[in-house]
């Protein structure tokens, strides 16, 4: 394994419950909203 792993961000209750409102109010992918946002994989 490489020494160059990318520290995982963390987020809290509201946002990530705030983020899971806009997928489920707005009809919108999960992947839409992620990039909204400007959190995703990678």
């Amino acid at each position: 394994m490489s020494s160059s792993r990318k520290q995982r961000r963390s987020y809290t209750e509201d946002y990530k419950r705030e983020a899971a409102h806009l997928v489920i109010d707005t009809g919108r992918s999960i992947a839409a909203v992620a990039a909204e946002i400007n959190v995703g994989w990678g």
